[in-house]
């Protein structure tokens, strides 16, 4: 029987979601509307830029590579604890596990919604067809039909 591997998960559309963000300071993302600041990547109260950009390197080399909350911290913490002007452990992990979560989260959302693979319905078996196939167009309908009857 196979053994599950120790070695950390790579996660490829959570880096791919994490990379469009667009790293900022404080003060430009407070000047952005709802939208932009879906893409932006900031830091609160880190009015630095390079700050910031240390940050975002890490958090990529964490979902990149895996590395753990210890070494994220290891890498930012001091220069965070100098932006903010006092050490903050608990928000240095904050900053560490929303934007990992995020971002996995952000990742789990695009294979759940691709337009190009729909899993059917259970009556297919399990059968994964394309979004336009008119055995899976059929099956939705029977579905929308079958709910709307057990009104």
């Amino acid at each position: 029987m196979p053994r599950p591997s120790a070695e950390p998960a790579k996660y490829d559309r959570a880096v791919e979601w994490f990379r469009a963000r667009v790293p900022m300071t404080d003060d430009e993302f407070a000047k952005l509307d709802a939208h932009a600041a879906e893409q932006a990547f900031w830091i609160g109260n880190v009015a630095q830029l390079d700050v910031v950009d240390q940050v975002y390197s890490a958090v990529d080399d964490a979902l990149r590579d895996g590395t753990t909350l210890d070494d994220f911290k290891d890498e930012v913490a001091d220069e965070l604890y100098q932006a903010w002007g006092e050490p903050d452990a608990n928000r240095v992990e904050t900053i560490f596990r929303t934007w990992v979560q995020r971002s996995y989260q952000a990742g789990r959302f695009a294979e759940q919604t691709d337009e190009d693979v729909v899993q059917a319905p259970e009556d297919t078996q399990g059968t994964v067809l394309p979004a336009s196939s008119a055995a899976l167009d059929t099956a939705r309908r029977s579905d929308r039909t079958c709910a709307d009857a057990s009104r």
